[in-house]
This record gives structure tokens, C-alpha cells and sequence, in this order.
């Protein structure tokens, strides 16, 4: 069976200390206990109780010395087999003829974000409009002057209209320095470095340590000095929760653009970023029948302003 990755289930990194494991095991707690579900369907309450064993089993393990450092050598040891059987199927694969290399990318050749859950509709769900920050701008409140100052950096192709979440690195606030996430791909813009531009179909995770942005566990793309990495982490996480999400969703061909979420996923997706962990309560939300007309018409009136 393989290694569970605990400090994934936590959200934390591997360098965590004793307190930030106490801090992230809490605030998950607080997300999935099941008795916070006990009203709604039996699926979703084994749900929860499935995550809550898992998150007290990496808190268990993760709070002993001893059982975190043979916890971080099986892990490693688990991670180099199975890079070392990845690089063997490789050396196989590249044997076989052109004509089944073809054959097989253009089967696997589908959108890699389906068009039904755009990634700027998914930071809403999660909250991350909520978050009030000086270096970190979710559209469309974006200020026009960073986001004038970042394309014309390195925003070159893009559209205006394409950008969800623009990061300001830069001391006075200018914009020219930092990262441009949009539906299809990342760009980052270091101090003196070359643009990086990533598709969504390079990525299989990504992930924050510190102020270093890795993606697939072990390759840096940006270091943002400036940043709360806090905010930063939170942001990186919910694009990565979006980028798996959509790998697990099929195809979007053939599909109403606007087809309605599922409430059970609204729902989860609510409970675990919505959810106050100073008050004990979650944020207030409206899903499905629940929405009044007039608050629907407020809300698209508002949602078509600028």
C-alpha cells in the first residue's frame, strides 16, 4: 500500500515545526469533523470521517520525532522507486514505433480545464476574494495600474479579461515583477530572470515552501520574496485543489459552457474554505433553491460591473 503523504493531508511542508503541525491539524479538524455533517447524507458524513481518521493518523505520526523520521524515509524511499520504474517505462516506451507514439498523444489530446468550471468561478467558491491583501488581487477587482504595469512586463498575448489572480512582487507596487495566473497557464516575472510561462498540462502539483513556488514536487519556478507566505500558500493550494479537480472531471466536449455544479461539491468546496475557525460557524452562502430571485438578480447585476 503506498505511503500516505501526511503532510499533505495536513497542508503543510515537509520542514514544518512542532507548532505549525499543531496549528494545521486544528484548523483541519475544525473543516472535517464528521459531527459538523451529522445533518446531511450518509455519503457525505463518511466522507468527513474518512479525512478526519486520515488527519488524526498524519497528526499522530507527524507530532513523534520518531515516527515522523521513519515516516520521511519510507516516503523518500517510496518516491525514488517509483521515479526509478517511471524512468524504466520511459526507456520501454521510447522503443515503440512513431506510428503508436502519434496514435496514442492524439488519444490523450483533450482539454486540459474543462470549460464548465472556469478557474475564476472556483477561487469564488473558495474564498480567496476574501482575502484582503496588498500583494495579492483576484479579478475583476484588480487595480488597473498593476495589472497595465504586469502586461506590459511580460502579460504579452494575453487578454486583459484572461487574468483571475495577479501577484505584485515588487517594492513600490508597480506590478512589473511577480505572476499572472489565468485559466490555461501560469507567468512568472522575477527580478532579473527571464518570463516563465507554465501550461496547466506541465503540472501534475504544485506547491509552496516558504516563498518558493515548486511544481511536481521538486522543480522551483518562482521565489516571491516579498510575499505573506501565508496568502501565498493558500493561493497555490487552491490552485492546485482546481488543477486536480479538473484532471478527475471528464472531458467538457459537448457540454453546456454553463452547466451548474453538483450542490454536494458547492457544498464541500464551501465547508472547507468558507469555514471560520475563530467563531466555529461557516461564512453565510446560498446554493441552489436556497437563492432568492432578488438576490440572483443583485448578484448578476453586481458580478456585470467592471
Amino acid at each position: 500500500m503506498p505511503t500516505k503523504d501526511y503532510y499533505a493531508i495536513l497542508g503543510i511542508r515537509p520542514a514544518a515545526s512542532g507548532q505549525e503541525i499543531e496549528l494545521a491539524y486544528k484548523g483541519r479538524r475544525s473543516q472535517y469533523h464528521p459531527d459538523k455533517y451529522a445533518q446531511l447524507d450518509e455519503e457525505t458524513v463518511k466522507w468527513a470521517t474518512s479525512n478526519m481518521q486520515d488527519i488524526n493518523e498524519a497528526f499522530s505520526v507527524l507530532s513523534d520525532a520518531i515516527r515522523r523520521s521513519a515516516h520521511d524515509a519510507s516516503f523518500k524511499k517510496e518516491a525514488n522507486e517509483n521515479s526509478y520504474r517511471a524512468k524504466n517505462r520511459s526507456e520501454t516506451h521510447h522503443h515503440s514505433s512513431t506510428h503508436t507514439r502519434q496514435n496514442s498523444a492524439s488519444a490523450s489530446r483533450e482539454p486540459s480545464i474543462p470549460a464548465k468550471l472556469p478557474l475564476k468561478d472556483y477561487v469564488l467558491l473558495c474564498g480567496l476574494t476574501m482575502i484582503s491583501s496588498t500583494r495579492i488581487f483576484f479579478a475583476p477587482n484588480i487595480p488597473t495600474n498593476k495589472l497595465e504595469g504586469a502586461m506590459a512586463r511580460y502579460g504579452h498575448g494575453l487578454d486583459r479579461s484572461d487574468v483571475v489572480i495577479l501577484i505584485d512582487d515588487t517594492v513600490f507596487g508597480g506590478a512589473k515583477e511577480g505572476g499572472l495566473i489565468t485559466q490555461q497557464e501560469m507567468r512568472i516575472q522575477e527580478k532579473g530572470e527571464s518570463v516563465s510561462r507554465i501550461g496547466y498540462d506541465q503540472i501534475q502539483s504544485i506547491r509552496c515552501a516558504g516563498n518558493a513556488i515548486f511544481l511536481n514536487e521538486s522543480q522551483r519556478v518562482a521565489h516571491l520574496l516579498l510575499q505573506d507566505q501565508q496568502e501565498l500558500s493558500y493561493v497555490v493550494s487552491v490552485v492546485d485543489e482546481y488543477l486536480a479537480l479538473s484532471r478527475q472531471m471528464p472531458s467538457s466536449a459537448g457540454c453546456d459552457e454553463h452547466e451548474r455544479l453538483r450542490p454536494h461539491l458547492i457544498d464541500r468546496i464551501c465547508n472547507e474554505h468558507l469555514y471560520n475557525t475563530q467563531t466555529g460557524s461557516r461564512a453565510n452562502y446560498n446554493m441552489g433553491d436556497t437563492i432568492e430571485s432578488d438576490m440572483m438578480r443583485t448578484v448578476r447585476f453586481s458580478l456585470s460591473i467592471p
